[in-house]
């Protein structure tokens, strides 16, 4: 959970300085959007990829830009209700006083238009915050401000409506019925509380008593959280399903930000690297599936040193790239397939019925997207915003901007255009 860092120092690590695909070859903005929200010449009409639903007229596939201000957006967060709504949260300097204050504000998709943008909290003296966090059941939109904040916040349309009850630190997950708040409050393991309505809360009760709690991810499979045991040097993740965490997975950890998880529409996976040498190769991997029970499962090919891992799933098969080497690799039925080589040094990926998409981010060029049908290696990606990132901006770790959601390729990033240069959201669904 700590592992998250700002644009400016992971950015410079992972970018390269080559030059993107022509802007514009996708759709890409000619010009800049209002920051009213809604659509304007210039913003991108991104084509289909064929594996969702397309309607250029309500918004799907179509990257918007969301401001409430002139002011810089720094951060920003999407999720999408069963209904088919979405909601996007983000930070915001406000120009007017110089830039040294600003707030979080919302916006809702419904139907065919994004919603005008609502304030939902003034800040004074902001800084650059974490991404807030927000996910959905069917209907309702929970969020924190951020990592670790409390209590949670519904999303009313119009604002928020803070959670009665008594929170501490926490994370928030969602299995689209009922939500889940893991909390870690200083203490060895977390504990969690859950919600139907995102505002009455069961008492948190402890689960998970070792290590220290380290990130979680959630999907119809249900919430998967995992914990750091230094001690021996290994993570310890649980699944919570229909009202009740499971026993432990232990696997090998080489520490915080050694793990990657994904949750399915039946099952979950964590995958970590670790001191085992078991393996014989120089970053071991474990792999673990949830289907009600933990399966050991064996690691993929191993083609040499592995890191910034990324792993997305479609809802039944998940796919593992090595951000760095780049290699991709997909889980179906319990086996992992022959290694592929990527194109891409991806920042995040997606899935949605057999398709794939990555996102590339560059300090100096941008953002680019590349997709990938079945077992095929990502191509050369192709612009989408083809425009430096500031310097301070949060983009989140890695597996940014995408929403998480299985069989879902909703975005929400910050870039440096819009209103006279200063950075603003985009967001889209379905991309």
């Amino acid at each position: 959970m700590r592992a998250l860092i700002l644009a400016s120092i992971v950015l410079c690590a992972c970018g390269n300085s080559s030059a993107s695909d022509d802007a514009g070859s996708d759709g890409a903005p000619a010009g800049d959007a209002g920051f009213d929200g809604t659509l304007a010449d210039g913003d991108a009409n991104v084509p289909d990829d064929g594996g969702g639903p397309f309607d250029a007229g309500c918004g799907t596939g179509i990257l918007t830009q969301l401001s409430a201000t002139p002011g810089a957006v720094v951060s920003g967060s999407i999720a999408h209700a069963g209904n088919d709504d979405a909601l996007a949260v983000w930070f915001q300097y406000d120009s007017a006083d110089g830039g040294t204050s600003g707030a979080m504000y919302g916006a809702e998709h419904q139907g065919c238009t994004w919603g005008a943008p609502v304030q939902i909290e003034k800040w004074s003296n902001l800084v650059v915050p974490h991404p807030p966090v927000v996910v959905a059941n069917g209907s309702t939109f929970v969020m924190l401000r951020w990592l670790g904040d409390f209590p949670p916040k519904v999303w009313t349309g119009s604002g928020v409506t803070p959670a009665t009850g008594t929170f501490g630190d926490g994370l928030l997950g969602s299995d689209g019925t009922t939500f889940v708040d893991v909390t870690y409050n200083n203490l060895p393991g977390y504990s969690s509380m859950t919600s139907t309505d995102g505002l009455t809360w069961t008492p948190a009760a402890q689960a998970e008593t070792v290590g220290s709690f380290e990130q979680l991810a959630s999907g119809p499979g249900g919430v998967l959280a995992w914990s750091y045991d230094g001690s021996t040097q290994q993570a310890r993740a649980r699944v919570w399903r229909k009202g009740a965490w499971s026993a432990p997975a232990l696997l090998p950890s080489n520490g915080f930000g050694s793990c990657v998880a994904a949750v399915g529409n039946a099952d979950a996976a964590i995958l970590c690297r670790g001191p085992n040498p078991g393996d014989g190769g120089p970053n071991y991997l474990d792999v673990e599936l949830f289907d009600g029970s933990w399966h050991d499962l064996p690691p993929p090919v191993q083609t040499g040193f592995i890191s910034a891992l990324l792993l997305a799933t479609d809802g039944t098969d998940y796919r593992l790239d090595d951000g760095i080497t780049p290699m991709g690799t997909i889980l179906h039925a319990g086996a992992w397939s022959t290694t592929v080589s990527d194109s891409i040094d991806a920042y995040g990926t997606a899935g949605r019925s057999g398709q794939w998409t990555a996102m590339k981010v560059d300090v100096q060029t941008g953002y680019s997207i590349s997709r990938a049908a079945g077992l095929t290696g990502f191509p050369a990606p192709t612009s989408l915003v083809p425009q430096k990132i500031p310097i301070g901006t949060w983009i989140g770790s890695y597996g940014a901007p995408f929403s998480g959601w299985p069989g879902r390729t909703d975005v929400a990033f910050v870039d440096l255009s819009g209103d006279g240069g200063v950075n603003t959201l985009y967001v889209a669904l379905d991309l």
